[in-house]
């Protein structure tokens, strides 16, 4: 992503015991914040932020990443803040 906006990927780490999820910007700078879904149908009202999820990326720390036990619902990331950045997410579940 080289703009602000949640990202079109959501994860639903459905028995999983924990999720990884990264942030990655090689360029300028950005925020990256998780977010959270619980309703039946997620739009754009419903989606809140993981409490403490923000991921500050700058050329001196252009990745960084964020762990959730015990995961529920659906998780998305969102590009709340970008100049001339180049993000992407990857993300990992743990478990069999």
């Amino acid at each position: 992503m080289t703009a602000t906006g949640p990202t079109v990927d959501e994860l639903l780490a459905r028995a999983a015991p924990a999720i990884a999820v990264q942030a990655v910007s090689p360029t300028g700078t950005a925020t990256v914040r998780l977010e959270i879904c619980c309703a039946a149908t997620c739009t754009a009202g419903t989606w809140a932020p993981v409490e403490g999820s923000d991921m500050s990326l700058t050329v001196g720390a252009p990745t960084l990443a964020k762990g959730v036990a015990n995961p529920t619902c659906l998780y998305r990331a969102n590009v709340t803040a970008c100049t001339g950045c180049s993000v992407t997410v990857p993300y990992s579940c743990a478990g069999p």
